[in-house]
């Protein structure tokens, strides 16, 4: 671990006169920050200054640091340093405090889940910040927060305007315009928490006495999550009760609809166990796609540079980058492995029909089919009505 007082001596090669002088076209190379050490001490890190007329010797003594630091990349207590350097050009390291990165270590994934519950009561003051999570997936980064669903009665329309508000800062940090919903594998029923599903009773011509009450578009996203989660699949289902307008997407003729997802990243897994044991009823966890320009950040620093570029995306807001290529080499999913190519399942329950859509090719119609012929169930009438649904293909090929 970096030590106080290393952070208080000058750097090697760099006098002081050096350092205090510089103007603003000057360029500093910066370490990158610990799980415990963060950008908040950024201020306090010896800064080595790299102007254009800087000596030889000078760049010798930053590139022998740097193969030193990297021969000592674990810490005494087991957790790794990011042996990187992010190059910035800035002038005042004033909003730094707003950036962590934390390494996945179990105390590291920890203090994730902390941060993120710290975010959970709505901000009644101006200078509590919104808190956010850069969290690695099988597909890109994606931006996270936790966020108060359920409106009860301690809840005023003040905050709602703040949970909307919330959300607004969320596609600003992410620059996607959607955000979904995270549901666990095992613990798809929390949906049932949010989101109510009128049940329609069903009766089969040979035999009208025996009826059977479910709802079609409850039942076929549980089939289709147990088909394809955990995964690089989306699911989107059209919301029969109130929900945050923040998380509404029209698409379809105007059609209004919630998007669910399920990551089969560990990191990812883990984050959202701890976060679901942690947070209270009524909390879920919701994110987006971090976009740069339109492209999806596939690893840490290309989140930070993202964050760094635009100072004004987090004034209001307090990000932690989780370093999803420490430790790459023992998950079983690998980092942003299909990076956008997503596949989409849309239901569109008037029409009777599931929708496809998103960049990935692969090729999901037997697996649909199958869900839908549902051979394997036992009840005549769900199978009856399952069979009288279609897939509509609109992938661009």
């Amino acid at each position: 671990m970096i030590s106080g007082a290393a952070l208080d001596n000058e750097p090697s090669g760099v006098s002081k006169q050096q350092r205090n002088s510089h103007d603003s076209n000057d360029r500093y190379i910066v370490p990158a920050s610990t799980d415990r050490v963060g950008l908040d001490r950024l201020d306090r890190i010896p800064v080595v200054k790299h102007s254009r007329n800087c000596k030889k010797r000078q760049g010798a003594t930053i590139s022998t640091s740097a193969s030193r630091a990297k021969k000592n990349r674990t810490t005494a207590n087991g957790r790794t340093l990011l042996g990187q350097y992010l190059r910035l050009a800035i002038s005042t390291p004033s909003w730094f405090n707003r950036i962590q990165k934390i390494n996945p270590t179990v105390s590291g994934i920890e203090e994730v889940a902390k941060h993120l519950s710290r975010g959970t009561h709505l901000r009644r003051c101006s200078n509590i910040p919104f808190s956010f999570l850069a969290l690695p997936t099988e597909c890109t980064y994606e931006a996270c927060t936790l966020l108060r669903w359920i409106k009860d009665e301690s809840m005023t329309n003040d905050d709602n305007a703040i949970r909307e508000a919330q959300l607004d800062r969320l596609k600003i940090i992410s620059s996607a315009p959607s955000i979904h919903v995270y549901l666990q594998h095992h613990n798809i029923n929390q949906l049932d928490q949010f989101l109510q599903f009128p049940k329609k009773p069903y009766a089969t011509k040979q035999n009208p006495t025996v009826r059977c009450a479910f709802n079609e578009s409850r039942l076929l996203f549980q089939k289709l999550a147990d088909q394809f989660w955990p995964g690089p699949v989306h699911i989107y289902l059209p919301p029969q009760s109130i929900a945050p307008d923040g998380l509404l997407r029209t698409v379809f003729l105007r059609r209004r609809y919630i998007g669910f997802r399920c990551p089969s990243h560990p990191l990812a897994v883990k984050v959202l166990k701890q976060v679901n044991q942690r947070s209270k009823d009524g909390l879920v966890l919701v994110g987006s796609p971090i976009l740069d320009d339109g492209i999806g950040t596939l690893t840490a620093k290309d989140v930070a540079s993202k964050l760094f570029k635009s100072p004004d995306l987090h004034a209001e807001s307090k990000v932690e980058i989780l370093h999803g290529e420490e430790r790459r080499e023992i998950f079983s999913v690998p980092t942003c492995e299909f990076q956008d190519a997503w596949l989409e399942l849309w239901l569109v329950p008037d029409k009777r029909t599931v929708v496809l859509r998103g960049k990935s090719q692969r090729d999901v119609l037997p697996q649909l089919k199958e869900v839908l012929r549902n051979t394997n169930e036992k009840n005549r009438i769900i199978s009856s009505v399952l069979q009288h649904w279609t897939v509509a293909d609109h992938r661009v090929k």
